[in-house]
């Protein structure tokens, strides 16, 4: 009996060292894996045109940490290498090039910037590298069967444009409508989001577009042929810089018009500095998540976390910045795609399982809104709810409303 006992024990000691040397050995299979350590890449704006959104990646660091001091991921710790791109597109091409080649990443997370990230993507999927939960809403990271390997995170810049472009045909009918977008993939969505929902048939009531470049000093001259076109309601799709300024000369010129905000710009402080208590315009944006600067959100338990984490872990940064709050919200997503891992931490089961999230609530999502992907469905999240300015902040209303599936027929 004891032979047989002493035998049994052997023999699964004998597995568990097996088993335990095939997950070592699987790890050291798999780029930028090792039995301690996940490398994980990102590029970011710390300088540059856009350096307001350098927070994203230095929260991005700061979660990855706490992550750390709870005990990792299935007993390893996330490496964040990140690398400043300065909001280049040539740059970004050649810091993701590095990152994976030379600092030996498994995958590249988070990166700013719709020009930045398309600058990386076609290498990234070439290679088959997890290009995962990017920092822009570029409608072409849903497009799984050209970028297989890329995925978004927030709405889609161009449904997004077309729920404020319903909007103004359910409010403003017969506005004439502008639209000012930045002259890349990120500011063009908007502008055929704004298309789309006009058609052939109300085309007309869009009578003038503009674009600027990221390296514009101002869109002051813009915003006088946008005022000067009698447009009444402006689509602005500019990062906060720009944003800032055309708001700025708006009210500067006393022209009392309805401007609808890119959410990514809406969120930034500085963007909305102009309009602080001030009269005569009405601002229109979009929401899909808690805003910390928002009370009634005081006690809810995901923004205790949230606010806990920052106490410690980013002690000298605004608390109700919405920056750290999207890396709070990515920052779980990735961890949870991470976990259903398990000890395959391959590239293929990475994608794999970023496509296998099923109704996942991260902590600052609003209410209702969760996360599903599959295969042949690359955009996290899918739903949003239109926001008004109030002088000091951005006051949701209405329903939630699914950004990729309508109910309006386009061009109606």
């Amino acid at each position: 009996m004891q032979l047989g006992v002493m035998r049994k024990a052997a023999i699964g000691l004998a597995c568990g060292v097996v088993a335990s040397w095939m997950g070592l050995a699987h790890a050291a299979e798999a780029p930028g894996v090792s039995a301690r350590e996940i490398r994980i890449g990102q590029t970011g704006a710390l300088t540059g045109p856009a350096a307001q959104y350098g927070l994203l990646a230095r929260a991005h660091a700061a979660y990855f940490k706490m992550v750390n001091d709870q005990g990792g991921v299935n007993g390893r710790q996330l490496k964040l290498v990140l690398a400043d791109d300065e909001y280049s597109a040539s740059k970004s091409g050649e810091l993701a090039r590095k990152l994976v080649e030379k600092d030996q990443v498994a995958l590249m997370f988070g990166s700013f910037g719709t020009p930045t990230n398309a600058a990386q993507s076609a290498y990234l999927n070439s290679l088959g590298v997890p290009h995962l939960f990017l920092g822009t809403g570029a409608d072409k990271w849903g497009d799984q069967k050209a970028l297989p390997w890329s995925m978004g995170f927030q709405p889609s810049f161009r449904q997004e444009a077309r729920i404020y472009t319903k909007h103004i045909l359910q409010t403003r009918l017969d506005a004439k409508i502008g639209v000012l977008y930045q002259n890349d993939d990120f500011g063009r969505d908007y502008l055929k989001g704004v298309q789309d929902v006009l058609g052939k048939l109300q085309a007309f009531k869009l009578v003038k577009v503009l674009s600027y470049e990221p390296s514009d000093s101002n869109v002051e001259s813009q915003i006088a042929s946008m005022h000067n076109a009698g447009v009444e309601v402006l689509v602005l799709a500019a990062i906060p810089k720009f944003a800032a300024n055309a708001l700025s000369e708006t009210y500067a010129r006393n022209w009392r018009t309805t401007i609808y905000i890119a959410l990514g710009a809406a969120g930034i402080s500085t963007t909305m500095e102009p309009a602080l208590d001030r009269p005569g315009v009405t601002l229109y944006s979009g929401a899909y998540a808690k805003d910390p600067r928002d009370a009634r959100w005081a006690d809810d338990e995901g923004m205790r976390r949230y606010r806990a984490f920052m106490h410690k872990y980013l002690p000298d940064e605004d608390v109700t910045n919405p920056l750290p709050a999207l890396a709070f919200n990515t920052g779980a997503l990735l961890v949870q795609v991470l976990r259903q891992c398990g000890g395959d931490l391959g590239r293929a089961n990475v994608m794999r399982q970023a496509e296998n999230l099923k109704d996942v609530t991260l902590p600052l999502l609003s209410p209702g809104i969760q996360v599903t992907t599959a295969k042949d469905d690359h955009y996290p999240v899918e739903q949003m709810q239109m926001a008004r300015w109030d002088g000091r902040r951005w006051i949701p209303f209405g329903q939630v409303m699914s950004v990729t599936f309508q109910p309006w027929s386009i061009g109606s």
